[in-house]
């Protein structure tokens, strides 16, 4: 390039360097948004619909709420996902189940019904089978994401821990 980039002078390398500041903003723009992952909701406008979403493992003695589970003592997760602000209609619950290495491990879809009128919330649950899976025969352990969907509309994350 034999010097081109710099042959314009001091106006040159101003305007390069505005440049390159720009492209570093933008990038940290994109970082910033890409870091918000672990909300257990996606911050809407008033009267949109919503999630709020928590974690119970199916054992012996039923379904116990928590955020941490060991793979050795829970026969599934279960996401229950309650929907709030939901028209009335038919609507379509995806919930995507993601390793700690950042993987897709298994998504499940359902349909779900809200009746007219109803200002009640949609409850829906999701169980994602660990006794007797690979993720008990390979001991698939660590911070998992769930990712939730409504109508094809990514809606959150959450995170949950499996223990070994």
């Amino acid at each position: 390039m034999n010097g081109q980039l710099w042959s314009g002078g001091k106006a040159s390398r101003m305007k390069w360097t505005g440049r390159v500041a720009m492209l570093l903003f933008g990038m940290a723009a994109l970082f910033g948004v890409a870091c918000g992952g672990y909300q257990a909701s996606v911050p809407v406008a008033p009267g949109a619909p919503a999630a709020a979403v928590s974690f119970c493992g199916g054992t012996e003695s039923g379904c116990a709420p928590s955020g941490s589970f060991a793979v050795s003592g829970t026969r599934s997760l279960n996401v229950v996902v309650e929907w709030k602000n939901v028209p009335a209609g038919t609507h379509s619950q995806k919930v995507s189940f993601v390793l700690p290495s950042g993987d897709e491990y298994q998504a499940f879809e359902q349909s779900f019904e809200v009746a007219d009128g109803s200002s009640e919330s949609a409850t829906v649950t999701q169980s994602l089978p660990v006794a007797g899976t690979w993720i008990a025969q390979r001991r698939l352990s660590g911070m998992w994401q769930v990712n939730f969907f409504l109508d094809g509309t990514p809606m959150g994350t959450q995170a949950v821990q499996l223990t070994q």
